[in-house]
């Protein structure tokens, strides 16, 4: 149909779907923080599944306070290696 013109339709996602686009990049963010420079999980190097889980939560709750130092008590660290020395 050439020479038609090309109607715009607007329509609304369902919310799950739009928090999903607003929101994706945290978790990259957070896995990126958790990783850098040195992960935690790769540093301690055990296989022992109950090892691993706790490594896991260890360093995502390193990254949740990090956090939220900077965010409620206006801490700022230049890096990660500076914040887990003032933290330990």
């Amino acid at each position: 149909m050439k020479g038609m013109p090309q109607q715009q339709k607007i329509f609304k996602y369902p919310e799950v779907v739009d928090n999903h686009y607003l929101y994706h990049h945290a978790l990259d963010d957070h896995n990126q923080k958790r990783h850098t420079p040195l992960s935690f999980e790769e540093t301690r190097g055990t296989k022992h599944w109950p090892n691993q889980v706790f490594a896991f939560l260890l360093a995502v709750t390193k990254v949740n306070v990090m956090l939220a130092a900077s965010n409620f008590y206006n801490n700022t660290y230049s890096g990660m290696l500076e914040f887990r020395k003032a933290f330990a």
